[in-house]
C-alpha cells in the first residue's frame, strides 16, 4: 500500500508534536508566537512575498494550539 504525500505529512506532524510535548520552553514559545491576527492569519509566520498562512498554522498545530489528528 503506497500513502500519499498529505498522509505522510500528518503522520510526520503528529510525531513531531509528541516530540514538542517534552520540551516545554520551546513549546511555549511556540503558542506565544504563533497565535492569529485580526484577520485570522498566523502573527509570526511573515513573508515579504506573501500573505502569511491563515491560523492555526501548521507551528501552532505542531505546539499543541490545537491537537493535530493522528494518522
Amino acid at each position: 500500500m503506497t500513502t500519499t504525500r498529505a498522509e505522510r505529512n500528518g503522520r510526520l506532524l503528529f510525531e513531531a508534536a509528541e516530540i514538542i510535548t517534552g520540551w516545554p520552553l520551546v513549546r511555549g514559545r511556540l503558542l506565544a508566537a504563533h497565535v492569529p491576527d485580526a484577520r485570522g492569519r498566523c502573527r509570526a509566520c511573515t513573508s515579504q512575498t506573501r500573505d502569511a498562512p491563515r491560523w492555526p498554522c501548521a507551528l501552532a498545530v505542531l505546539a499543541g494550539a490545537v491537537r493535530p489528528t493522528p494518522p
